[in-house]
């Protein structure tokens, strides 16, 4: 675990040019990975009613690790530039700010509680889960199938479970990866240049 590791003003925004370079890296890094793997490494089902994805991982990566200022720009240009390159659909503010919300909860769930780990991870998952995809995602779909909210969550649970499940264990097996990370921006690691 991080020592003396300070929840301060310098990680929710960084300043000086070394580390402002390294979050605008990393953050390019985390949105090329979630764009490849929300539009060309899913599935889709039921007529494109279900997406079986876990693109939304390295958003909830960069919000733990880099904070959430750069978790949210992370899912803004995520769901931008994803929208740009390849198409899934008519673009909708509700959707993006789904991805935006999707760095910003984990970055104030780290920043609140001053660690990172295991049960964090469990708890802001589950808030993600709960909050954006069974409620707000299934709210910005009925916009575009126009059928009750009831039948679409049906239709959408099980996509709901999966995903999330995924998303639960990923970010498990990442949590070592996620804390030396936080070390580095932390400069308690030094990073190979």
């Amino acid at each position: 675990m991080l020592k003396n590791f300070s929840y301060d003003r310098q990680w929710i925004l960084p300043r000086g040019t070394r580390s402002i370079n390294f979050y605008l890296a990393a953050t390019a890094s985390l949105v090329a990975l979630s764009i490849v793997l929300t539009r060309y490494f899913s599935v889709l089902l039921f007529g494109n009613a279900m997406r079986l994805s876990i693109g939304t991982l390295p958003i909830v990566v960069a919000g733990f690790t880099l904070g959430p200022v750069f978790g949210g720009i992370t899912g803004l240009l995520a769901d931008i530039l994803g929208q740009v390159i390849r198409s899934m659909g008519a673009p909708h503010y509700g959707i993006l700010l789904n991805n935006v919300l999707y760095g910003v909860i984990p970055g104030l769930m780290v920043f609140v509680w001053h660690k990172l780990d295991r049960k964090i991870i469990s708890i802001t998952v589950i808030i993600q889960i709960v909050l954006l995809s069974a409620v707000l995602q299934t709210r910005w779909s009925i916009d575009f199938a126009h059928i009750p909210y009831t039948l679409m969550f049906i239709k959408r649970l099980p996509g709901i479970v999966f995903n999330g499940v995924a998303l639960l264990v990923c970010s498990n097996l990442l949590l070592p990866t996620m804390q030396k990370i936080q070390a580095i921006v932390a400069g308690q690691l030094k990073r190979t240049e």
